[in-house]
C-alpha cells in the first residue's frame, strides 16, 4: 500500500514537472515570437519609397533607443531584400549608451549614437538599387539584432521596411510595325494587309529596372477583336532591341504588348503597347515612313513644316510642339492658330474684323478714285458717293455684329472665347 502512494506521489510529481516544462517552452516561444515584431521608437527611413539608385546616393534610418533598450546590450542593423533573402548591408556593432561614430570601409561615417539616437546612412547600392528586372518595386526590410553574454545573435524586432522604385521600368520604348509587299517596305500606319504576309514586330528603347538597355527574353504578344491571343513570339532582346513576327489573318483590329520573359510571371514594358488596323487588301497603299506607333509615341506632324521657307519653319514647328502659351496650334496661312476653342474664337473674330476693315478702306480709296475722275458728271459722282457711304455703313455694321456677339456669347450663352 505504502508503495501505491509513492507511486502515486511520484507520478503526480513528474506529471506537475512536465507541465510546468510545457509552460515554460510555450511562454518562452510567445516570447521569441513577440520579440520579432516592431520595433519601438524608429523616427526615419521606412514606410519611403526611393527614387532610381545614382551613384553617390544614401538613405538614413534613424531609431531613437533610448527608453526601450537595455543600454548595456550590444546591438546591429542589418538591411535584407525579404525576410529570409540574403543580407544588403549592415551595420558595426554598438552600444546605446556609448556616444560614438562608425566608419564604413571609405572612411565615411554611417553609423552614429548620440544620446541613445541611433541613425544609419546606408550607402550600399544593393540595399539602394532595385533589381535589374522589371516590374514591381522591390521592398527591402531593416531589423534590429542583439548580441548576448553568450555572443548570440538574436533577431529582436523589425525596424520596417521601404521600396526602390523602378521608375525607369520600360524605358522609352518605341513600336513599329511593318509589312514588305511587292517589294516595298510599308509601316503603321499605313494599310496593312491580311493573310501570308509576314509581319515584323519591332522594339526599341526597352530598359530594365535600373533604366539600363534591356538584355534577355522578351515575348511580344498579338491579340484580335476581344483580345484572344492570335499569336504570341518569344525572342531575345539585346541593347534595349528586340524583333518579332507574326502573320495578320483574319483582318481586323490587331493589338500588341512587349513583356519580359521572367520565371514564375512577365512583366509588360510601359506603354510598349499598340493597336492597328488590318485590311484584306491594300492595293497600293504604302506608307513608307518609318513611325513609332507605342502608345508612348507623341506624334507631330512636320511634314506641313518642311514645305515652309526657312524663316517662318521655327515658328511651325514651335506651334505644332505647344509653343503658343503652352497649346498645341494648328499652323495656317495667317500664322499659328491655338488649338482651343477661346483661341480659335478670338482668332476668327479678330480676322473678321481686320478683314471687314481692310475690305472697307479699299471701297473707301475705290469711291474716293471714282469721285475725283467723275469730271462733273452727276451720275458718277452719286455712283462714288454711294459707294463710300455703303463701305462706312457696312464697317459699322461688321462692329455692331462683333459687339452682338459678345453680347450673346458671354452674357446669354457663356461661350467660351467671347469675353476675350
Amino acid at each position: 500500500m505504502k508503495n501505491i502512494f509513492k507511486f502515486l506521489a511520484d507520478s503526480t510529481s513528474r506529471n506537475i514537472r512536465i507541465v510546468f516544462l510545457s509552460i515554460f517552452i510555450f511562454l518562452a516561444a510567445t516570447t521569441q515570437t513577440q520579440a520579432v515584431g516592431s520595433c519601438r521608437g524608429v523616427q526615419a527611413g521606412t514606410g519611403v519609397t526611393l527614387p532610381k539608385w545614382e551613384k553617390g546616393d544614401t538613405h538614413t534610418i534613424k531609431i531613437d533607443m533610448s527608453g526601450n533598450f537595455d543600454p548595456d546590450t550590444k546591438y546591429y542593423l542589418k538591411i535584407k531584400g525579404g525576410t529570409n533573402s540574403d543580407d544588403e548591408a549592415q551595420t558595426e556593432r554598438f552600444e546605446i549608451n556609448k556616444n560614438g561614430t562608425y566608419t564604413g570601409g571609405d572612411g565615411t561615417v554611417t553609423l552614429t549614437v548620440q544620446n541613445g539616437i541611433v541613425t544609419w546612412v546606408v550607402d550600399e547600392k544593393e540595399a539602394l538599387a532595385n533589381a535589374t528586372a522589371s516590374g514591381e518595386n522591390d521592398t527591402h526590410y531593416v531589423f534590429l539584432y542583439e548580441v548576448n553574454v553568450s555572443l548570440k545573435k538574436n533577431k529582436l524586432c523589425e525596424v520596417g521596411t521601404y521600396q526602390t522604385t523602378k521608375n525607369n521600368t520600360g524605358g522609352d520604348c518605341k513600336l513599329f510595325i511593318s509589312q514588305n509587299r511587292r517589294g516595298d517596305t510599308c509601316y503603321v500606319p499605313g494599310c496593312s494587309e491580311a493573310g501570308d504576309t509576314t509581319t515584323t514586330i519591332e522594339a526599341e528603347g526597352l530598359a530594365d529596372g535600373n533604366g539600363d538597355p534591356f538584355t534577355g527574353k522578351v515575348r511580344f504578344v498579338i491579340g484580335t477583336d476581344g483580345w484572344p491571343v492570335a499569336d504570341d513570339d518569344t525572342v531575345s532582346a539585346s541593347g534595349g532591341k528586340a524583333t518579332g513576327t507574326f502573320k495578320a489573318d483574319p483582318a481586323g483590329t490587331y493589338s500588341i504588348f512587349v513583356e519580359e520573359v521572367r520565371g514564375g510571371a512577365n512583366y509588360k514594358f510601359p506603354d510598349c503597347e499598340a493597336s492597328f488596323q488590318v485590311e484584306d487588301y491594300c492595293d497600293d497603299r504604302c506608307e513608307e515612313t518609318k513611325t513609332d506607333v507605342s502608345s508612348g509615341a507623341v506624334f507631330v506632324d512636320f511634314a506641313l513644316c518642311e514645305q515652309i521657307p526657312d524663316g517662318e519653319r521655327g515658328d511651325c514647328e514651335a506651334c505644332l510642339e505647344g509653343g503658343v502659351d503652352g497649346i498645341q496650334g494648328i499652323w495656317t496661312a495667317i500664322g499659328c492658330i491655338p488649338a482651343n476653342p477661346e483661341s480659335i474664337i478670338k482668332t476668327f473674330m479678330t480676322l473678321g474684323l481686320s478683314v471687314g476693315g481692310g475690305a472697307t478702306l479699299l471701297l473707301i480709296l475705290a469711291g474716293a478714285f471714282r469721285l475725283s475722275v467723275s469730271q462733273g458728271d452727276a451720275q458718277a459722282t452719286k455712283d462714288a458717293q454711294e459707294q463710300i457711304t455703303s463701305a462706312i455703313i457696312g464697317l459699322v455694321f461688321i462692329i455692331l455684329s462683333i459687339t452682338m456677339l459678345r453680347f450673346i456669347g458671354v452674357s446669354l450663352f457663356q461661350i467660351p472665347g467671347f469675353g476675350g
